[in-house]
C-alpha cells in the first residue's frame, strides 16, 4: 500500500476507532442510565426504536448525499454534528436537567447523524485504497471496530458504575470531536461530480437507481439477499438467545456474559488481521466456502453444548465449560472474518463509485430493519421452547441458507 494511502486509512481508522470507543461507552450506559431512572425496562425498547428508526428512514437521503457531496466533508459534519449533540446532553446533565424526553429527542438527532456519517464513510473507503489493496483497508477498518467494540462497552460499565452519566457523556463527545479532527487530515478528491439539481422526481429517481441495480446485477443480488438472511438470522442470535443461554440456561454472571462477548469480538480483530494476509494467498472462493462451512459446524458446536445431558457432564456453570464457550466464541469470531471480508471487498469493487453510498444505505437498512423483528420472533421463542432447540435451528437455517448460496454463486461473486 502506497505512503498516501496507507495515511489516509490509518486517519479513518483511527478516527472510527475513538468515535466507536466512545459510542460503546455510551451504548452500555445509557440502558443502564434509563434503567436506573425509569425502572422499567420498557424504555430501554423505546430508546432502541429512538436510535433505530430515524437511522432507517433517513438512510435514503443520507445515500443520496454521499454520492452528490463530498464524502468527507459529510463525514466531519456529521461528527460535529454528534460532539455538539452528545456535548449538550453533558451541559444538561451538569445543571440537572436531563429529562428523558430530551435524552430520547437528542437521540434521534444523533441516529440521523449516524447514518449521515456510515453513508459517507462505507462509500469513501474504497476511494481511499487501491483494488489491490482493498482487502487491507478493510482489514483495518474491521479490526479498528472490533477492538473498539471490546474496550468501549467494558470501559463503559466502569466508568457509569464510578462517575455516573456525565463522565460518559464527555467521553463520547470528546471522541467525535477528535474522530472530527483526524478525519480532517484525510487527503481526499472528491470522485463524484453530480452537479444536476436535485428535485423531487429526481431524488425519488435516484433513490430507486441503487434498488435497480441490485435487481439486475446477478452477483450483487445474491451477496445482498444473503445478507439479509444472515443478519435476520444470525445478529440476535448472539443478541438475544446467546444472554439467555449463558445466564438463565447455564447460570454465568453478567460478568462472565460480558468477557464472552469480548472474546468474540476478539476473535474477529484475530480474524481480519489473518484473513487480510491469507486473502491474496487463498483467493475470495477458498475462503467464504470453507468459512461459511466452518461457521456452521461451530453454531451446531454451540446447541450441543446446551443439551442437558452435554450440561450435566460438563458440570454446569464450570469453569471447564465456561473456557469451551469462550474458545466457541472466539473461533466463531475468528472464521466470520473468512467470509464477512472478501464479501465485502467484492462488494466495493462491483459497485459503480457514484452509487456506493446509496448501495451501502439501502444495505445496511435492509440488513438493520429484519433484526427487530428477528429479537421479538427468538424472544417468544424462548419462553415456548428450550434454547438449544432454537440454535440447532438456526444452524440447520444457516446451512440451507449457504448451500443455496454456494451451489448458486457466479463468479463474479468470488472474482468481480
Amino acid at each position: 500500500m502506497e505512503k498516501r494511502s496507507r495515511g489516509n486509512i490509518i486517519l479513518l481508522t483511527s478516527g472510527r476507532l475513538v468515535s466507536l470507543f466512545g459510542s460503546g461507552v455510551q451504548g452500555i450506559a445509557i440502558p443502564l442510565y434509563i434503567l436506573d431512572q425509569t425502572g422499567k425496562a420498557s424504555m430501554m425498547g423505546l430508546f432502541s426504536m429512538a436510535s433505530l428508526i430515524p437511522a432507517l428512514l433517513f438512510a435514503p437521503l443520507a445515500g443520496v448525499l454521499g454520492d452528490r457531496l463530498n464524502r468527507k466533508t459529510i463525514m466531519i459534519g456529521a461528527d460535529a454534528a454528534r460532539f455538539l449533540l452528545i456535548s449538550l446532553l453533558a451541559v444538561l446533565v451538569a445543571f440537572d436537567i436531563l429529562f428523558l424526553w430530551a435524552l430520547f429527542l437528542v437521540q434521534i438527532f444523533v441516529s440521523i447523524s449516524d447514518s449521515l456519517f456510515n453513508s459517507s464513510s462505507d462509500g469513501i473507503l474504497p476511494d481511499l485504497a487501491s483494488a489491490e489493496n482493498l482487502h487491507k483497508a478493510n482489514a483495518a477498518k474491521g479490526s479498528t471496530e472490533a477492538a473498539a467494540l471490546i474496550l468501549g462497552p467494558v470501559a463503559g460499565g466502569v466508568i457509569y458504575g464510578l462517575g455516573g452519566i456525565f463522565p460518559v457523556f464527555a467521553i463520547n463527545a470528546f471522541s467525535f470531536a477528535l474522530s472530527c479532527a483526524l478525519e480532517f487530515f484525510i487527503r481526499y478528491r472528491r470522485t463524484t461530480h453530480d452537479t444536476e439539481k436535485l428535485t423531487v422526481r429526481d431524488f425519488i429517481r435516484r433513490i430507486k437507481e441503487p434498488f435497480r441495480f441490485v435487481a439486475g446485477h446477478h452477483a450483487i443480488r445474491q451477496l445482498f439477499i444473503m445478507g439479509t438472511a444472515v443478519y435476520f438470522l444470525i445478529y440476535p442470535l448472539f443478541d438475544v438467545v446467546l444472554p439467555y443461554i449463558v445466564k438463565k440456561t447455564i447460570g454465568f454472571s453478567s460478568t462472565q456474559m460480558g468477557i464472552l462477548f469480548g472474546f468474540l469480538m476478539g476473535g474477529v480483530l484475530l480474524g481480519d488481521i489473518v484473513t487480510s494476509s491469507l486473502f491474496n494467498r487463498m483467493g475470495a472462493k477458498k475462503l467464504i466456502r470453507i468459512g461459511l462451512f466452518i461457521e456452521i459446524f461451530l453454531i451446531m458446536m454451540v446447541g450441543s453444548s446446551v443439551l442437558p445431558v452435554v450440561m450435566a457432564f460438563l458440570g454446569g456453570a464450570s469453569l471447564h465449560f465456561y473456557a469451551i464457550l469462550c474458545a466457541l466464541m472466539a473461533l466463531i469470531g475468528f472464521f466470520c472474518t473468512w467470509v464477512i471480508m472478501p464479501v465485502n471487498v467484492n462488494m466495493q469493487k462491483i459497485v459503480p463509485n457514484e452509487m456506493r453510498s446509496r448501495y451501502y444505505s439501502i444495505f445496511n437498512m435492509s440488513t438493520q430493519a429484519g433484526v427487530p423483528v428477528s429479537a421479538v420472533i427468538y424472544g417468544v421463542l424462548l419462553d415456548a421452547v428450550n434454547s438449544y432447540y432454537i440454535v440447532f435451528g438456526v444452524g440447520v437455517v444457516f446451512c440451507v441458507l449457504s448451500l443455496n448460496f454456494l451451489s448458486r454463486a457466479t463468479n463474479d461473486i468470488y472474482n468481480p
